[in-house]
């Protein structure tokens, strides 16, 4: 009898897997114009601190400032490079409630961290904002979480590419997958890295102007480096074809 009761709830993730063919795959326009939102107010921060320095040199420059929205800047585009790297796999459509659905919403949710980045970005001029103490603490833990977010988001990959109801339906059918891959590997590596570099910068706490920005520094090279593991863990990624993509791993973020 207790299966009974389970069954409604169970045939709201049943829902048929079907391609979308559509020319516009409105989920993904939806989050590009996030990203956009969060690039173009990044750009605005950043600007500010630039006519200070056209202004009043460079003595008037909040160095800080500078470092955190460089994290914010760099973490957002190269997410925007993962992410479309992950548009070459034919799209399923979103419905209420299929896994596609918790990528999506998964998608936004990493977007809104990105704009935090910027937000939380120290603040030393009552003119432009609330006051912020300089410390990279935030930045660290968002990192992290941006990380966090992006295991999920594989994972997720992983749960729909194992599914026999999604891997027959793909433009070229092929066998369910059977292991996570290298590129998802990756990912679970740097989130660990990341999560241990948020743990240690919170304990040191730098506060110096100069321990500030090297913390940004050290933040902004593990991105760089993420993305080129993530890259190079799938040497086909630069030539593939949205035909042969299917063949291959899950992009990921």
């Amino acid at each position: 009898m207790a299966a009974d009761w389970r069954e409604p709830f169970r045939r709201l993730f049943r829902t048929v897997p079907e391609l979308d063919r559509g020319e516009k795959r409105y989920g993904a326009t939806f989050v590009n114009i996030l990203f956009g939102l969060v690039v173009t107010e990044a750009a605005i921060q950043f600007s500010r601190e630039l006519v200070k320095w056209w202004g009043n040199g460079w003595e008037a420059v909040d160095e800080a400032r500078l470092a955190h929205l460089l994290v914010a800047i760099t973490l957002t585009v190269l997410s925007w490079i993962g992410y479309h790297q992950s548009q070459q796999y034919p799209p399923f459509l979103i419905k209420f409630i299929n896994i596609p659905f918790f990528h999506f919403i998964l998608d936004v949710s990493m977007v809104v961290v990105y704009y935090v980045v910027v937000a939380v970005a120290e603040n030393s001029d009552p003119t432009t904002g609330p006051l912020i103490s300089k410390s990279p603490r935030p930045e660290a833990i968002l990192v992290f979480a941006a990380f966090a977010f992006y295991v999920l988001w594989d994972l997720l990959g992983y749960r729909i590419f194992r599914d026999p109801e999604y891997s027959k339906r793909l433009a070229t059918p092929r066998n369910p997958e059977t292991k996570l891959g290298p590129r998802r590997w990756v990912t679970a590596v740097f989130c660990c890295a990341t999560g241990i570099l948020a743990g240690v910068i919170w304990w040191v706490d730098p506060v110096t102007p100069a321990s500030v920005i090297a913390s940004d520094v050290i933040l902004v090279l593990v991105l760089f480096l993420y993305r080129l593991c993530k890259q190079g863990s799938d040497p086909k990624v630069l030539t593939r074809s949205a035909a042969t993509s299917v063949k291959n791993d899950s992009p990921g973020t």
